[in-house]
């Protein structure tokens, strides 16, 4: 498969560590169909294998050297791109880590794939407790 008719040849991946950075893979023919962003994976990572998300599928590697997607672990993606653009927002907001702030969504809300994080997000923001005590768009909470 060439990279015309697959454009994201390589995944950048959030792994849930408290690194402030992406971690580029590549991903093998026998995945390139089934990943998608928003999707956990499995990637070497050190001396073992890691889960992490895939953020986003890009056509080339700013790095020579290149380890493969190891697994693709969800039928489908957990984060829509609204979830994700939220995500790497509280990343930068908290200073943290990509991994860490999908560590911290509400992947436990959905582990049985009844619906996705942004569909749970929605269902809990609903509830009276949160009503006004949002964030608004200057980073300040709401009254």
């Amino acid at each position: 498969m060439d990279s015309a008719t697959f454009p994201g040849r390589f995944a950048e991946v959030a792994v849930p560590l408290p690194l402030r950075r992406l971690f580029t893979y590549r991903v093998p023919d026998a995945l390139a169909g089934s990943l998608l962003p928003g999707m956990r994976v499995r990637v070497p990572f050190g001396k073992k294998a890691r889960d992490g998300y895939c953020v986003r599928l890009v056509p080339s590697s700013p790095v020579a050297a290149v380890k493969d997607v190891l697994e693709v672990l969800d039928p489908a993606p957990l984060f829509d791109e609204e979830t994700l653009r939220f995500l790497a927002w509280i990343a930068a907001y908290y200073y943290a880590g990509p991994g860490e702030a999908y560590g911290w969504a509400p992947y436990e809300w959905v582990k049985d794939g009844d619906k996705t994080v942004a569909e749970a997000a929605a269902e809990v923001l609903a509830e009276p407790l949160f009503a006004g005590n949002l964030v608004s768009h200057d980073g300040r909470m709401g009254a």
